[in-house]
């Protein structure tokens, strides 16, 4: 088992320090820098010379992963606004259907009201028809 540490800004290219140990032991299992992404929050540890192609976010100033979907410009500030925008977004249209529905359901009880209402019409209809001695033909 290991006890892992991370510590903020102790280098001045790195956004923090990541400590791996032994939890028994207490020896130093791995020791790094590490970077996070400004565009998506993928953390990373930071390994000069490692051939990784990794960039730096001019208008956000700091290191992008090295993403595709992180070469645009898409702050994480941007990110949170838009997902709580189309929250709200989900939440209105979830509102609208339920008013659809229960529109809906009030329209097919009352199609049901009528139907029964004229069903029951029709029915009185018969009844005297047959007490009067006429012939009442259904028209099914």
């Amino acid at each position: 088992m290991a006890v892992v540490i991370l510590k903020h800004g102790l280098e001045r290219h790195s956004q923090g320090t990541l400590l791996i140990t032994d939890l028994h032991s207490g020896e130093k299992l791995f020791e790094g820098y590490v970077r996070q992404c400004v565009h998506c929050q993928n953390t990373w540890t930071y390994r000069p010379g490692s051939g990784i192609r990794r960039a730096m976010c001019d208008r956000c100033n700091g290191h992008t992963c090295g993403r595709p979907s992180c070469d645009t410009c898409y702050h994480k500030e941007r990110r949170i606004e838009d997902l709580e925008a189309l929250g709200r977004m989900n939440r209105a249209a979830i509102e609208a259907l339920v008013r659809h529905i229960e529109l809906q359901e009030r329209i097919d009880d009352a199609v049901k009201d009528r139907v029964q209402k004229i069903m029951r019409a029709r029915d009185r209809t018969e009844a005297q028809g047959n007490k009067e001695g006429r012939l009442v033909t259904s028209r099914d």
